[in-house]
Parts: C-alpha cells; structure tokens; sequence
C-alpha cells in the first residue's frame, strides 16, 4: 500500500474532483467520523447509526470542498470541521425525530485518531458532485470552479463585471440552494 497523501495535497486533490483521492479520504476519515457518530448516538440517542452518520458527514465534506466552500489549513482544522458538522446532523436528526437538542462537550467528540478501511462511499460522493454540477447555472458554477481554484473575490469579481460582495453573496446563495435541494 502507498504511503498516505500529505493533507494539502489530498485536499488539491479533493477539490480537483479527483474520485481516487474521495476514496483516499473516506478511508482516512470515515473511521474517526464513526467514532464521533457513535458518541453522539450514545450522549444525543440519535436515531442515525454511526455509518449513516460518517457517510452522510463525508459526502458532504466532499462535495463542499469540490464547490470550493471550506478552505481547510491543517488536520486539525478538518477534525473540528468533521465533529461540527456529525454534531449537527445528529441534532438535526434528534429533532426531525421529536427529540430535543442535547449538547455533547467537544471533548466526548475528540476522537479522531487511526486509520481503516471505508472507500465505499466514494461513489456516492462522486454521484453529488455530478448532480451537484446539473443544478448549478453555468454562471455559478464559473463561481463555484473560480472559488475551488482559490481564486479571491476581487479576481472573480473583476471576471463577471460585478462587485466582491455580490459575487460572494450571488456564489453563497447557490451553494445553499444546492445543499438544500441535495440535502447536505
């Protein structure tokens, strides 16, 4: 087996769309994401199981990162990005169930450690992604590839003729939009 990709690189990789570097992170991520799933199931009775919650967390993740809306530094950054937004699915769940919310302290959720095996849902993110692309106008997804280019506002403003902050709001009303109609 290939040493592991350094973490910028796998997140370049990521945002590229590449489908081995999906795989890559799944099987990087999906067990610590597991791990928090099944805290949260414990602490919140959460009705999702941990894998429901680990693929639902990573889809989303990935398919964010391709739309070019998370800008992630380090590891760490990811892990509190990962325990987040498991946290909030698992209270979203919680009160689409009749439950009320119940806070978990980040500490209970701070298990990210170790590597295992998780690739299957490596197709379903590449499925997002290319829906994600056919509910985009072709505008915004000139938004979403400029953005995922690191691109700053400015620059992406000067390419569409309008300002910063009405590229930045016009790209982060698309982005909602599709999340919402995707469910992420």
């Amino acid at each position: 087996m290939s040493p592991p990709t350094p973490f910028a690189e796998l997140i370049r990789r990521l945002r590229a769309g590449d489908p081995r570097a999906a795989e890559e992170f799944v099987v990087r991520y999906a067990p610590a994401v597991r791990r928090v799933g099944r805290v949260l199931r414990l602490r919140r009775h959460c009705p999702l199981d941990s894998e429901e919650i680990a693929q639902s967390v990573l889809a989303s993740v990935c398919v964010r990162l391709r739309l070019g809306q998370y800008d992630l530094a380090t590891e760490e950054h990811l892990g509190r990005l990962l325990r987040r937004i498991a946290s909030n699915k698992a209270a979203d769940r919680g009160r689409a169930a009749g439950q009320g919310p119940k806070k978990c302290p980040e500490s209970d959720l701070d298990v990210f450690a170790g590597k295992a095996d998780g690739a299957a849902v490596s197709l379903e993110i590449r499925e997002l992604i290319d829906k994600a692309r056919r509910l985009f106008t072709d505008e915004e997804w000139d938004l979403v590839e400029r953005r995922k280019d690191a691109q700053d506002w400015p620059e992406i403003a000067a390419a569409h003729g309008r300002t910063p902050e009405a590229v930045r709001k016009r790209y982060e009303r698309a982005v909602a939009r599709v999340e919402t109609l995707l469910q992420l």
